[in-house]
């Protein structure tokens, strides 16, 4: 299931910035510049990844990826200055697929104009969806979980009606949550929205076919 993680990864930046960074650093840089794209951040909320936070006085504080980007609180500066310890990565279920997708202007070193992660859970060998993961990088501000689409996929099979349902969701979900860039440097990948907002449910679509045709 790691496997369109690991291509993903590939994808970020390019090897000597892979060689000489870290991926703490890029949740850092995505938290500190919220219009960034980041890929790690995206590919570790769609995993369902926990950040753990240690401060001076070995004291933890663990939570997921969204809550972490969106307080502002964290991570504590002062006396009581934490600093990121770790990252815990829950092992994919055996029936569960994933796929991700970055869409952008070069093949490395490059902003993505729009990212994408899709993990869904099956029952058994059916085509049954017992839960559902759907991130987008370079809607919102931070990685945008499309959890209403989620809503819609859950206890139905995956065929192309209920793709094409879910796919209504995701766009109605994607307008009232979509935002464009809020600082001017360093130069984030702004797009047009409707490009954004259909490129969204385009890659909603290409996952479903393919999870069909893995099954």
């Amino acid at each position: 299931q790691f496997r369109a993680i690991v291509e993903h990864l590939k994808m970020v930046a390019h090897p000597q910035v892979r060689d000489v960074g870290s991926w703490a650093g890029n949740v850092m840089v995505a938290k500190t510049h919220p219009d960034f794209p980041s890929d790690i951040c995206l590919l570790l909320t769609l995993l369902d990844a926990k950040l753990t936070l240690l401060d001076g006085s070995l004291k933890t504080q663990e939570l997921d990826m969204v809550s972490f980007l969106s307080d502002p609180s964290l991570p504590r500066t002062g006396p009581d200055a934490q600093i990121i310890h770790r990252v815990s990565i829950p092992y994919p279920k055996d029936n569960v697929f994933i796929e991700t997708f970055k869409v952008m202007r070069r093949h490395m070193n490059a902003h993505a104009e729009l990212n994408a992660g899709v993990s869904l859970e099956f029952s058994g060998a059916g085509m049954e969806i017992v839960s559902a993961r759907i991130v987008f990088g370079n809607i919102s501000h931070g990685p945008f979980l499309a959890s209403e689409t989620c809503k819609e996929l859950v206890g139905k099979e995956l065929n192309s009606q209920n793709l094409s349902s879910a796919r209504t969701v995701l766009e109605r979900e994607i307008a009232a949550n979509i935002r464009d860039a809020s600082v001017p440097d360093p130069p984030f990948v702004v797009v047009d929205r409707a490009y954004r907002q259909a490129l969204a449910s385009n890659l909603l679509l290409k996952a479903g076919l393919r999870a069909i045709a893995a099954r």
